[in-house]
C-alpha cells in the first residue's frame, strides 16, 4: 500500500507541474478564411508484398526522409522504398552483433541519417541512406526505455515507464510516462517531466501482469527540437522544447466531443486476465478527441474524431505558437480505416499522403496519394 500511495503522490506532483503551464485556448473556428473545405486524395502508386524481399505482416510507423524515401517498420523489418515505391533495402539485420538488432523501439530520419534504437541489448545505431552503418553506441543504463522519440544536439530522447513505482497495482491509474534524455556517450541520463496517462493496470511481481490504455499517448517530433505530446482523452497538446529542455507551450481549441456508440467506437475491447480475474478498460462515454498527429512542413495537423458524411475526417492545423490556423475535411479512403489499426498507420509529407489498406485477400497494401488542396498553408504563409 505504501508503494500505491507513493505512486499517486508522484502522479499528483507531476500533474500539478503540467497543469501549472498556461494553456492557450483557441476558439472553435480557425483563423483561415477557407476553413471547412473538402480535401481529396488521388492515388499515385501502391506497394504490395514482393517475394524474397519483404512481406507485410503489420506495417506501421511510416516516415518519409528528406529525399522522399519512404520507411516502413514491420515485424523484423525496417523497409526503405524510393519516392516511386521501389524497394531499396531492409535495414533490420537480426542479431546482437555490430549493425544487428533484436527489436526496434523507434527510429528517426534526419537530413543525412537513419537513427535506430534497438532493445536487448539496448543500443543506438546510425546508418546513412545508402545503408552503410555510421555508428553504434551501447546504452549503459539499467532502465528499459519504452520508446525512442528523437535526437537533438547530442542527446537522445526517450519515454520511460518506471515500473518500480507501480508494482502490484491494480485498477485504473495514471500511468507515468516519463520523458528522459541520454547524452551521446550513452552514460548521462536526464529526467524531465511525466505525462500521466490513464490505464488499467494489473501487476503482481516483476514480470507478471500487464496494462490496457484508457487514454491515448501520441507523440511526434516537430521542427527538429520539439516534441508534441497528446496524453489525455480530451483535446490538449503539450510542446516540449529540447533547446530549453522544458515544456514551453500547452494548447487546445474548443472542441465539441463526440459521444461513443457501438457504431462509431472502433477501439478494440482489450483486457487483462490475472489469476483468473479479468481487468478491462471502462466503457467510455466519448471518443478520443485526437486520433492522430502529423507534422507537415512547419505545421501540425491534428486528425480529430469528427467525421462528417460526404466530407471525411476533420483535420485541424496549428502553427508552432499553438495558434489554430486552419481546418479542413480529409477524404481518407474507407479501406484505410476499416481496421482500427489502419487509423494510426498513415503519414503526411508535403503534398503526399500514405496509408495502409487491405486487398480482397486480406493482404496489406501501402498506398501513396497526392493531396489535392490548392489552399493548403505553406511555410511562411500569412493567415488571412
Amino acid at each position: 500500500m505504501r508503494k500505491t500511495a507513493l505512486l499517486f503522490s508522484f502522479i499528483l506532483i507531476f500533474n500539478s507541474v503540467i497543469l501549472a503551464q498556461a494553456v492557450i485556448e483557441n476558439p472553435e473556428k480557425p483563423l483561415g478564411k477557407n476553413a471547412g473545405r473538402i480535401v481529396q486524395l488521388k492515388e499515385i502508386y501502391r506497394i504490395i508484398d514482393e517475394n524474397g524481399k519483404y512481406f507485410f505482416r503489420r506495417p506501421h510507423n511510416f516516415q518519409v526522409a528528406p529525399n522522399g524515401d519512404l520507411f516502413i517498420q514491420d515485424r523484423e523489418q525496417l523497409l526503405q522504398f524510393d519516392s516511386k515505391g521501389n524497394f531499396i533495402r531492409n535495414l533490420y539485420k537480426k542479431g546482437q552483433g555490430p549493425g544487428e538488432v533484436t527489436s526496434i523501439r523507434g527510429y528517426q530520419l534526419t537530413e543525412t541519417e537513419v537513427i535506430i534504437h534497438s532493445d536487448s541489448p539496448s543500443k543506438i545505431l546510425k546508418f546513412d541512406y545508402e545503408g552503410n552503418m555510421l555508428k553504434e553506441m551501447p546504452i549503459n543504463q539499467k532502465k528499459r526505455f519504452y520508446t525512442f522519440e528523437f535526437y537533438y544536439y547530442e542527446q537522445y530522447y526517450f519515454l520511460y515507464i518506471d515500473w518500480e513505482q507501480i508494482d502490484k497495482l491494480e485498477g485504473v491509474v495514471g500511468f507515468p510516462y516519463k520523458l528522459v534524455s541520454l547524452f551521446a556517450n550513452g552514460e548521462i541520463l536526464t529526467e524531465y517531466v511525466t505525462f500521466p496517462t490513464k490505464s488499467v493496470l494489473a501487476v503482481k511481481g516483476e514480470i507478471k501482469g500487464g496494462w490496457v490504455p484508457v487514454d491515448r499517448l501520441i507523440t511526434i517530433p516537430w521542427q527538429e527540437r520539439y516534441l508534441v505530446i497528446s496524453h489525455t482523452e480530451e483535446y490538449l497538446l503539450t510542446l516540449f522544447d529540447a533547446e530549453s529542455q522544458q515544456i514551453v507551450r500547452r494548447f487546445k481549441r474548443k472542441y465539441p466531443r463526440i459521444k461513443a456508440t457501438d457504431k462509431n467506437d472502433k477501439r478494440p475491447n482489450l483486457s487483462i486476465t490475472l489469476d483468473r480475474q479479468k481487468f478491462q478498460a471502462p466503457k467510455r462515454n466519448y471518443l478520443y478527441d485526437i486520433e492522430q498527429l502529423w507534422v507537415n512542413g512547419e505545421f501540425l495537423w491534428v486528425l480529430t474524431s469528427t467525421i462528417e458524411e460526404g466530407k471525411g475526417y476533420m483535420v485541424d492545423v496549428f502553427d508552432i505558437n499553438g495558434v489554430y490556423t486552419d481546418m479542413f475535411f480529409l477524404k481518407v479512403p474507407k479501406k484505410a480505416t476499416d481496421d482500427y489499426f489502419g487509423l494510426f498507420q498513415m503519414a503526411i509529407s508535403g503534398e503526399f499522403f500514405y496509408a495502409t489498406e487491405k486487398d480482397k485477400d486480406d493482404n496489406y497494401v501501402i498506398k501513396k496519394y497526392r493531396i489535392l488542396d490548392g489552399n493548403r498553408l505553406k511555410p511562411g504563409t500569412q493567415i488571412p
